[in-house]
């Protein structure tokens, strides 16, 4: 056992011996037994025991995904960049048809042709190669190490700052009893938190912090390497990652394409938390420490009180005023601790999540190929149900109502200002649901009209391929009747497309003047609202001024007798410390004469003493002369 907890039970036993001894030569200590035991009391024991344990998969993950990172930042993949430079002759080392070409066109950079039709240029275009290493595959390893970076440099503070596990001894007592005409009310709460009797717990999460603490060494010595200072400049890549043949086929690209993957899917830092709880039992003897323990508080309380209670009475008072207390309906559940897991990362659009919507609309396309004729039908069905899932999630989330709801307008007792309030907020984001649809509805028709002019361009291809006689048979192409015809039809979906457009305008013209006119009855009504709440305001400050003033003289009355009780309380003091001090003054002046009375004593007891002395002196003298004599 430890030595301060040896020291602690001999000193506890001394203390119990001196107790006993004092209680039993006094009064009081029965007597406040008694009374605490005739109270209300409650005492309780618990020790808790909180274990917590990490999940180790991400740690293994990236830990098998590191040499991959390695070899690739070690060799990354890079392309010859080519960039055209017009230089003087003396300094091109190379020279192409293409600066041929572009001599024969800028024919001011020719110095002279000799008579033997040689061509003398002052400068000439060349061709310079460069080492890129930008390219989409180096950036895509660049972005997952900054993801990877902070992706363990959170659960990494994280862990450090929770690893630890405890056990806590918690001892709770409430006791309300009465003594002397007084209620007295006493609440003890110890908590004492100390390591876990399994040391193993938390050696194990203490070797998974420094697990994680070199793993995230290894990260920033990737985050610090040269790879990332050749690529700093250069732009990262935006989910969905393009699966290019090198990251298909690759193994290392492979994998930290999979490791991609894993950061989207684990957004969160899981651990169990495992909490064992016991009540211990209190018996006699217990108990009779804790009444002690009351006793002892209660006494130096109290005790203290008494002793300064002419300093506490000297002491100012603060005046404070404070509000009602507000009630509010809690159940325990609202008290309990559910450990969950720790969101790190924000849970956005990401690869993961995008690879999961495309197998759900996958399914969904299945599923309606069954159930349609054709592949139009099955197409629109599909979108419809991803429409309409976001469409629930609006109603849902915003609490929107498709329909007027009747049981809502019977309600008569219902506050117009909150009613106003809500139909504003629910318009407005009624607008702003419009506003985003509108925008997608736009932008599709512009795809689809990009689409039919590169169709319409096609066709006339093919068309005039048509009438050149350069197709190579009549089976690989259409008939010129037959482009004719889709020509005429794609001219028609086109201005089918325009005259949406312009509906659209229209539309979006009618719901401003809607908007103008909502909110110019919003105003009128907000008028009328003012008006009557400044009718309000100021009846019930006639009523609360009314109020005020007899508050106000019953106040005064109340002031007025309070000074003349002050005016008498002063001078009755005046008149205690005149004749205190007038007692002080007599009381000076007898322990004066005394002291006066006593130096006369003291001296002439010092003169007959010197006298005395002098005689002896005298004496001896007179003595020694007679002898010399």
């Amino acid at each position: 056992m430890n030595k301060s907890r040896d020291d602690l039970l001999v000193f506890y036993e001394k203390y119990i011996d001196m107790f006993y001894e004092v209680e039993s030569d006094d009064y009081f200590a029965p007597y406040f037994f008694e009374k605490v035991t005739g109270g209300k009391n409650t005492v309780s024991q618990i020790n808790i025991q909180e274990t917590k344990t990490f999940d180790e998969q991400w740690i293994q993950t990236i830990e098998s995904y590191f040499p991959s990172l390695n070899k690739i930042i070690l060799n990354p993949k890079s392309a010859l960049k080519y960039e055209d430079e017009v230089v003087a002759i003396e300094k091109a080392k190379k020279i192409t048809s293409q600066s041929v070409r572009h001599l024969a066109a800028n024919s001011h950079l020719i110095k002279e042709v000799r008579e033997d039709g040689m061509v003398m240029p002052k400068k000439i275009q060349t061709t310079f190669s460069d080492v890129n290493y930008g390219v989409y595959e180096n950036r895509f390893v660049m972005t997952l190490i900054d993801r990877l970076f902070l992706f363990v440099r959170k659960r990494y503070e994280a862990i450090k700052d929770n690893y630890e596990s405890f056990q806590k001894k918690h001892l709770n007592v409430n006791s309300v009893f009465p003594i002397d005409d007084r209620e007295v009310a006493i609440k003890l709460d110890v908590t004492i938190k100390e390591a876990p009797d399994n040391k193993k717990i938390n050696d194990y999460n203490l070797k998974l912090l420094q697990r994680v603490e070199n793993l995230n060494k290894l990260v920033s010595s990737l985050k610090q390497s040269k790879f990332m200072e050749t690529m700093a400049k250069e732009k990262k890549v935006i989910p969905p990652i393009m699966k290019t043949q090198v990251i298909l086929k690759n193994v290392d690209y492979k994998n930290a394409y999979m490791l991609w993957l894993f950061l989207d899917r684990y957004n969160t830092l899981a651990f169990t938390t495992e909490v064992k709880e016991k009540n211990l039992g209190i018996d006699q003897a217990y108990v009779d420490d804790i009444y002690r323990n009351l006793l002892t508080t209660f006494m130096t309380f109290e005790a203290n009180q008494e002793k300064r209670r002419q300093l506490y009475a000297e002491t100012k008072e603060r005046v404070m005023k404070r509000k009602s207390m507000k009630f509010v309906r809690k159940s325990a559940n609202d008290f309990m601790i559910r450990p969950v897991d720790e969101i790190i990362e924000a849970e956005a659009m990401n690869q993961y999540y995008l690879e999961q919507m495309k197998t759900l609309f996958k399914r969904s396309v299945e599923y309606h190929e069954t159930q349609a004729k054709t592949y139009e039908t099955t197409l629109k069905r599909a979108l419809r149900d991803t429409i309409n899932i976001s469409n629930s999630l609006y109603k849902s989330f915003f609490e929107l109502d498709d329909e007027d709801n009747i049981f809502s307008r019977m309600v008569k007792d219902k506050d117009p200002v909150k009613s106003l309030n809500d139909a504003k907020k629910k318009a407005q984001i009624a607008r702003m649901i419009r506003e985003v649809k509108q925008v997608d509805y736009n932008d599709s028709l512009r795809l689809e009209r990009r689409y039919l002019k590169e169709i319409e361009r096609a066709n006339k291809r093919l068309l005039e391929a048509n009438i050149k006689n350069k197709l190579i048979t009549s089976k690989t192409v259409k008939s010129k009747a037959q482009i004719e015809n889709d020509l005429r039809i794609n001219k028609k979906r086109e201005e089918l497309v325009k005259k949406k457009l312009l509906e659209v305008r229209e539309s979006k013209q009618e719901i401003l003047l809607d908007k103008v006119s909502v909110k110019d009855e919003i105003k009128a009504y907000r008028n009328t609202l003012k008006a009557e709440e400044a009718k309000v305001i100021k009846s019930i400050k006639d009523e609360y001024n009314k109020k005020r003033i007899a508050e106000i003289k019953a106040l005064e009355e109340k002031h007025k007798k309070e000074l003349k009780k002050l005016a008498a309380e002063k001078k009755r003091k005046q008149e205690q410390l005149k004749r205190q001090r007038e007692q002080e003054k007599l009381r000076l002046k007898k322990a004066q004469e005394r002291r006066i009375a006593k130096e006369k004593e003291r001296a002439k007891i010092q003169a007959e003493k010197a006298i005395e002395r002098k005689k002896q002196t005298l004496a001896k003298q007179l003595k020694e002369k007679t002898d010399n004599v």
